[in-house]
């Protein structure tokens, strides 16, 4: 936990945001050191945020990151929460040495069982935060640069419009029509 701890605490010092303002913390790594309690609720008391914050650990392999920013979003746009954190830290070395010794204590390793642990061995360490919030929270444009290339866009896009828009149009005015028969003409 202390890597996604450590980049919890970046974004959301790049991000300008409160720590109170921040209503959810999700927790999205594929290694945990334990099931339970929650990893969330270690991050959440290194970073220090409010005890109204909630939390909970989402493993979805590769997809973890994203489904957490989808339900931080939605939650955002409900009106449930103003900002909320997605982390996530990942140690593979742990994985990697589990993986290897169950594949090299195999008497006949085959095609199947390499099949089998083979996702064990994709996986690399790194860690990573998202800080998604309320476009009233923002403190400005997207910030460009080394960590936020001007292409993304820090807000959830629909809690904040794409710059330069123009404003939408009106819908056309419904025209009356003559009435229509049923049948041949009269």
């Amino acid at each position: 936990p202390e890597g996604a701890a450590r980049a919890g605490d970046q974004a959301i010092i790049e991000s300008g945001v409160d720590r109170g303002k921040i209503g959810c913390l999700s927790h999205a790594s594929v290694c945990r050191d334990f099931l339970e309690p929650a990893t969330a609720s270690l991050v959440h008391e290194q970073l220090g945020l409010a005890e109204h914050c909630a939390i909970f650990d989402l493993s979805n392999a590769c997809l973890g990151v994203l489904n957490c920013m989808a339900k931080v979003a939605t939650m955002i746009d409900a009106g449930q929460i103003e900002a909320g954190l997605v982390v996530s830290g990942e140690i593979a070395e742990p994985l990697h040495e589990a993986t290897m010794t169950a594949l090299l204590a195999e008497r006949q390793p085959n095609k199947r069982s390499l099949k089998n642990q083979f996702a064990s061995l994709t996986i690399r360490s790194a860690a990573v935060a998202v800080l998604l919030c309320h476009q009233r929270l923002a403190p400005g444009p997207p910030p460009t640069g080394r960590n936020a290339p001007p292409h993304l866009h820090r807000h959830h896009p629909s809690t904040a419009p794409p710059p330069h828009a123009p404003p939408p149009e009106p819908p056309p005015t419904p025209q009356p029509q003559a009435p229509r028969h049923a049948g041949p003409p009269p």
